[in-house]
């Protein structure tokens, strides 16, 4: 089995379904964060450490890039002993900056792209030019509103839940080859 460290739930459930549609038969275990790369606490560190046996357990990360993805690499050496450059993948597809968010747009099947570039960005930018004090819509909100404007039942809207299987997101995309290939080189049968 192997261990795949994410940053929240969101990312499990997003990887738990592509694995299951495009890698299948393969055995994970996941390990949240909860925070980047560049700031695991101490405890972060010792359950990760704890879970793996120190990353002597097969291990990945599969993180956000964000804008730091060399840091991050960098940290995640500094913490981790036997870690090793190939088994990180960081979204959107391990070379550009960017997160999880970014990579669920790229895959937004083209019937419905127009309701998230037009009509849910549009929603965006109108509320964010308001400039309310503690109040914007940032990327991964604008990815609730997407799936909560497509689904009957609003749960299914939420990222821990949502379900990447309906017509809205294509889990067949090439935009996922990347991590795809990846998780196929890591993950055991």
């Amino acid at each position: 089995m192997t261990y795949i460290v994410v940053e929240g739930i969101d990312d499990e459930n997003f990887l738990r379904q592509l694995i299951e549609e495009r890698v299948k038969n393969r055995k994970c275990d996941f390990i949240r964060i909860g925070t980047n790369a560049n700031s695991l606490t101490p405890a972060d560190i010792e359950a990760i450490n704890t879970v793996t046996d120190s990353l002597t357990e097969s291990t990945i990360f599969i993180l956000d890039a964000d804008d730091d993805k060399d840091v991050y690499l960098t940290s995640l050496g500094s913490y981790f002993d036997r870690f090793t450059r190939p088994n990180a993948f960081f979204f959107p597809d391990n070379i550009d900056p960017g997160n999880l968010e970014t990579l669920l747009r790229t895959i937004v099947t083209s019937e419905y792209r127009p309701l998230l570039e037009d009509c849910i960005d549009g929603y965006a930018e109108c509320v964010n030019a308001l400039q309310l004090a503690d109040y914007s819509v940032d990327e991964k909100a604008k990815l609730y509103v997407y799936a909560a404007a497509l689904t009957r039942n609003s749960s299914r809207a939420a990222g821990s839940s949502r379900l990447y299987g309906l017509p809205y997101f294509d889990l067949n995309s090439s935009s996922l080859n990347p991590l795809v290939q990846f998780l196929q080189n890591h993950l055991t049968a």
